[in-house]
């Protein structure tokens, strides 16, 4: 993209910037430990293995750099809103110390009343006693990463745990005291899944009337083992694995997916996500895709975003204590200007329900920017994969969902020709 037009725009949203920016009303933390890497999983993690002995002094460590990171941070930020312990399996660490990491946020910067704390589990790494420990802690939502019931797509997949795991931590989920519910996390797309035995998936899921599902299509990434075992067609051939769905068959999947939830009753209020009723949506998640969200993050290789500027931390573990050890310093945020900010806010509220506010892109960026989307976005919406109401601009479900890169792509040129 050669973007000619960010003059006009640094203009603007500089002008912007020098306003007060409110303070941060949530927090991701990223707990890496993991008993294996998964086939597809590009995050950086720490492989522990099974000895929980080793993992849990290798915890402690963590948890004590996470602590001097906090140390660090800016005391204005307000008590948050949402909390979200992401990994990596959270359920690995032990209750004492999430308890010791939740209270250090609190100590920190101070959570909430009512506030949103979700970590996410893994089926087999956790019982109804742990999930009561957690609960007691200060955990309200429960993330569960099932992805499948099939025990040959798990295996496909690079999972540890099988179908009787699975059905085991759904029942001690439901079973929880959970102030703000749980989700159920699937992903479509796997080697080994056909159309049918998808749809068994979604079937069997909503048997247990989750309060959240989160539907994700599988992306393979380079450097993951699926990037080297399977070329752009999924189809590296080998004896051992089996082939990914093709393009039309992952297109069907994801059309299946929103068809029968919302069928359900669910709400599908952004690509991924579908929550029973409004007060089920996440509400870290949905901090994300606001227009130049501000959150913070904590821990190996965790992105925070002050106004839309965002920073990471490294990404390997001995970078990253070396980070914290020089003082966890986070002013030079990967730098941004006005364009950058349109194309964030683009990109993040056309993955919702809600849209894009053309309004505000006026208001923040200018006449020229909006009427450049407007054109931008004019395919899209003779093709049907696209709604604009006066100022409102969304992608339809699911096609418009399913095939965002066409509406981004020509929103994206006719900003780059303006």
């Amino acid at each position: 993209m050669r973007r000619a037009w960010p003059q006009l725009l640094r203009c603007c949203a500089l002008a912007a910037a020098l306003q007060s920016t409110a303070p941060p009303r949530s927090l991701y933390v990223h707990l890496p430990f993991c008993r294996r890497r998964c086939f597809y999983c590009d995050f950086p993690v720490v492989v522990a293995g099974e000895a929980s002995a080793t993992r849990d002094r290798a915890t402690a460590r963590y948890v004590d750099l996470l602590e001097h990171e906090m140390a660090s941070w800016d005391a204005r930020a307000a008590p948050l809103d949402a909390v979200y312990l992401g990994g990596g399996t959270p359920s690995l660490v032990e209750p004492a110390h999430i308890r010791r990491l939740l209270d250090g946020v609190r100590g920190a910067v101070g959570v909430a009343e009512g506030a949103e704390v979700t970590i996410e589990c893994d089926p087999g790494t956790f019982d109804a006693e742990k999930l009561a420990a957690y609960v007691a802690a200060g955990v309200t939502r429960v993330s569960l990463g099932v992805q499948s019931f099939d025990d040959g797509v798990l295996e496909a997949a690079g999972r540890a745990h099988r179908r009787a795991d699975a059905l085991a931590a759904v029942a001690a989920v439901r079973a929880a005291d959970l102030p703000h519910g749980w989700s159920l996390d699937l992903i479509s797309g796997l080697p080994g899944l056909d159309g049918g035995l998808w749809r068994d998936t979604l079937a069997e899921a909503l048997a247990f009337e989750p309060p959240h599902v989160s539907s994700y299509d599988l992306q393979v990434e380079a450097g993951t083992a699926f990037g080297r075992w399977y070329d752009d067609d999924g189809a590296k051939p080998s004896p051992a694995r089996p082939a990914l769905p093709d393009e039309a068959l992952a297109a069907d999947m994801y059309r299946d997916a929103s068809r029968l939830l919302r069928g359900a009753g669910y709400w599908h209020y952004e690509i991924s996500s579908y929550a029973r009723t409004p007060a089920r949506k996440a509400v870290h998640n949905a901090l994300y895709w606001r227009p130049r969200a501000s959150w913070l993050a904590l821990g190996l290789g965790a992105t925070s975003s002050a106004g839309g500027d965002r920073f990471t931390r490294p990404r390997a573990m001995a970078d990253y204590e070396a980070w914290v050890a020089g003082g966890a310093a986070v002013g030079e945020s990967d730098e941004s200007d006005g364009a950058d900010w349109l194309l964030d806010e683009l990109l993040t509220g056309l993955r919702t329900s809600d849209g894009v506010d053309l309004g505000r892109v006026r208001a923040e960026y200018g006449a020229d920017a909006e009427a450049a989307v407007r054109r931008g976005a004019a395919d899209a919406v003779a093709a049907n994969l696209a709604t604009l109401e006066g100022d409102a601009l969304a992608l339809a479900d699911p096609d418009g969902f399913l095939f965002s890169n066409f509406a981004l792509s020509s929103i994206f040129a006719a900003l780059d020709d303006s």
